[in-house]
Parts: structure tokens; sequence; C-alpha cells
């Protein structure tokens, strides 16, 4: 039996250029000015970012069927398979209003976005056009920052730094530090046009990256840099003419910018000190509201921070004591976890009195997605990411030689987000987890030569 398709409309990368608006306004907004905008409905507040992500993301969906995009069983199962998994960590949830928010949004910004970029990016052009607007983003938002840093006796509407540590539009500078690793391996294979643009966009990003003070987002740029070298042999000349000349720049000018910042610079230099020291000890304290916005994935209500802050060394001893504090909660419930979001709503009640911390947090994406969507939802973000490696190598095999350079690059930035995830809860920080999503389906993507002629999917 035949059945009537309606023809597909041509709407010009539409869908990308959605996602993409979208992945601006959240890399250059800060998460506090996005989340502090509420509306009246019926007694109930309604989050505008709520209205944004949904209606955007909607929309690219809705652009993509337009276009004769469809959903595949075989070839989107493993999509399929983790929005199936955290429906049912929803359902099984202890908390199943709190949960909601957070379980829609980490479907809208992952394998929603996903299946758009999957779906619309087919030629190498439109490959270029998604990891070039990546790259702008986060030259943009590290340029704000330190511009910020220099500028922050005018009292900005947002903070810019916090405890000598730059944070940019990002709100903390883990996130911060985290895509600008992304960028510094994507910087080489950017602006084939403009190449004198790639020493000032790296000496930017390295600039940035150093006033984080995140030392996990220091290594994992070495690895980078490392894997580029040696995966990239082709790239290596260019990689010499663009990195020494940064560190050169970044020598000269961050004095400078410590100098102009006079308030900045003594608390880097306390900040700096205490963390390069393993055996340093601080007196935590609770962050200013202004100062680190509440992550706008989560739920809007997280139970109240303890007032008897713990002195122990800032990073390590705080994640050691999480750590087994999520494994007991993974004991309790060890198949489909609490719910996603629910973390911070239950770690007091299984954290001891002496661990309480403003934190509330493994600071490991991986743990918290064991407790929160439990063993099967562990497994089945280890199956996308196997299945997300496999389809990368395909097309890396089958692609022309200029085409193998940005694609090996974006996988190597990819495997960094990964690696930081180690350190922070990413999946709930919108600018992390768009841009992760982005990525790996860019480079899951075929990308045929500009002049290749295919037949469309829903012909």
């Amino acid at each position: 039996m035949n059945t009537f398709r309606y023809p597909p409309v041509k709407l010009h990368n539409l869908p990308l250029w959605s996602i993409l608006i979208l992945y601006f306004i959240t890399i250059l907004i800060p998460p506090n000015l996005i989340t502090s905008q509420t509306l009246h409905w019926r007694n109930h507040l309604i989050h505008l970012s709520h209205i944004l992500y949904i209606g955007v993301i909607g929309f690219a969906v809705l652009a993509s069927f337009l276009e004769g995009h469809r959903i595949d069983i075989q070839k989107d199962m493993i999509l399929l398979l983790l929005t199936a998994v955290w429906l049912m960590a929803w359902y099984h949830s202890v908390d199943r209003k709190v949960s909601l928010q957070s379980t829609l949004s980490l479907l809208l910004k992952g394998p929603a976005v996903g299946w758009v970029i999957l779906k619309n990016v087919q030629r190498f052009r439109q490959a270029a056009l998604v990891w070039h607007g990546l790259l702008i983003g986060i030259l943009l938002a590290a340029a704000i920052g330190l511009l910020g840093l220099a500028l922050a006796s005018y009292n900005l509407p947002f903070p810019i730094a916090i405890g000598g540590r730059l944070e940019g539009t990002l709100g903390h500078p883990l996130p911060l530090g985290t895509l600008l690793v992304f960028g510094l391996a994507l910087v080489i294979t950017s602006f084939p046009r403009f190449p004198a643009f790639r020493v000032p966009s790296t000496t930017l990003l390295m600039l940035a990256l150093f006033l984080t003070i995140s030392r996990s987002s220091w290594g994992i740029a070495l690895v980078v840099l490392f894997a580029l070298a040696v995966s990239l042999p082709e790239a290596r000349p260019l990689l010499k003419k663009t990195f020494i000349p940064a560190l050169f720049y970044c020598a000269f000018l961050i004095p400078i910018l410590l100098w102009v910042n006079h308030s900045f610079s003594s608390d880097y230099k306390a900040n700096a000190a205490q963390r390069l020291s393993f055996l340093s000890t601080s007196e935590r304290k609770a962050p200013s509201p202004n100062s680190v916005p509440m992550n706008h994935s989560e739920p809007p209500n997280p139970p109240a921070i303890p007032k008897q802050p713990i002195a122990h060394a800032v990073g390590k001893q705080h994640r050691i004591a999480a750590y087994g504090i999520v494994v007991k909660m993974w004991r309790a419930r060890p198949l489909l976890g609490w719910g996603l979001g629910t973390l911070p709503q239950l770690y007091t009640r299984y954290a001891p009195p002496e661990d309480f911390d403003q934190y509330l947090t493994p600071d490991n994406m991986y743990l918290r997605l064991l407790s929160e969507s439990g063993l099967v939802g562990l497994l089945t973000c280890f199956i996308l990411l196997g299945s997300w490696l496999r389809a990368s190598l395909a097309a890396l095999d089958k692609d022309p030689p200029n085409q193998k350079v940005p694609r090996k690059a974006l996988i190597i930035a990819t495997t960094g987000i990964l690696l930081n995830s180690l350190f922070f809860d990413s999946f709930y920080w919108n600018s992390v987890f768009l841009t992760l999503s982005i990525s790996m389906a860019l480079t899951a993507s075929p990308w045929y030569p500009n002049n290749h002629h295919f037949v469309d999917n829903a012909c």
C-alpha cells in the first residue's frame, strides 16, 4: 500500500542555524540572568529558560521534519534507547516533579539536538559552519571574560571572576575551562581563509584558560595537545607556528592584565597558591547567589545549604568524601537510580554531618549518572559513547585527506570534554552539554563533498 508523503521543503540550513543561535545565547548570556526571568501562569512560575529551549529545539526538530528527515529506528536506536532509559529513570524517581525538569532538559539538549545535527549535516560545508560556530562562541565567551576582568570596577551586571578564578559568562571556572580546551583543539583546523586569526585566537584561549586556575583543565589541555601532535603529523608545523607564539604572548599579557585589575590579582595569587599546593587546607565558605548561579538544568529549589562549612582541601578531600556518599546512594537503588536531578536533594540524607558542604555533588558526571539513573543509565551512556566512537572512526576512514584533519581534531576535542566530566557535572551545564551533543553528532555524521549528489532520505 502506497502512503502519501509531503515533499521535503528546502530551508537552507535553518535547523542548524537555530541550534547555533541557541548555542550563542547559552554561552554568551550568564546562566543567572536566564534563570532569574520567570512568568506567572495560574499561580505557577514558568522559567523563560524552559520556553527558550523547548521553543528553539522544538522548532529545529520540526524544521528537520519539514526538510524530509525522519526517525530511523535502526540508525537512531542508541538515541532512542538513551531516551527510553532516562524516561524510565524519571518514572522510577523518588520525586517525579523534581526530576521532570532535569529529564526534559537533558533529553532536549542531548538526544534531540544530536538528532538534528545528525540529520542535517550532510556536506563538509555544513560541518565547517557548525564547528566554526562553536569555536566563535567560545572565543567570544573568553573575550568577554577577559574584557570584564579588566573592567571589573565598572559593576557589570554579572560576575566575571570568583575568588581569583576567571568564570566569564559561564558561571563557573570548570565549564569555562572545559570549553576553552575544546576550542584549543579546533583552532588549528579553523579560519582557512584567514590563517592570521589562529595565533590571536589561540592566545585568547590560552590566556583565559590560565586564569581559570583549573588544574584538571590544564592537564587535559596538555593531553589534547599531545594527542593532536601524535595523531596529526601533517599538522605539527602548524601547531608549532600557532602555539609557541601564543605562549609568548600569554607570558607578556598575563602580568599586564593582573596589574590592571589589582583586586583580582590579590585573589588570584591567594587562590593559585592554595590550589597548586596539595597540602593546603582552607575554610570553605558558601558562595554568594550572584557569584555562582544555580545550574539551570536542575530543579529550581535545591535544599538549603548547611550553615557549618567543613575545613578541608578544596578539591581533593571534597571529591573523596562525595564519591563514598554517591556509592551509598547507588546501592540503595542500583538499577534505575533516584531520578535525574535528584542528587542535590538527597545528598544530605546520606552524608554524615561532618561532610556537609555547599556543593552537594560528587563533581563527577559519571558517578552522578550512576546514582541518578542507576547502572542501566550509566551503561547506556557508555554504549552511546562506544557507538559514537565507532561511527566517527568509520566516517574518518571514508573522508578524503582534506577532511581527516578537522574530524580528528573534533574527535579529540570531544574526548577532552568527556575527560573533564570526571571533575564536574558537565551534563548539567547547558553550555557544556550543548557543545558535547553537537560535537558528538558532528563527528559521527557523513561529510560528503560539496559537489556530491545523493538521494535525500525522504525520497
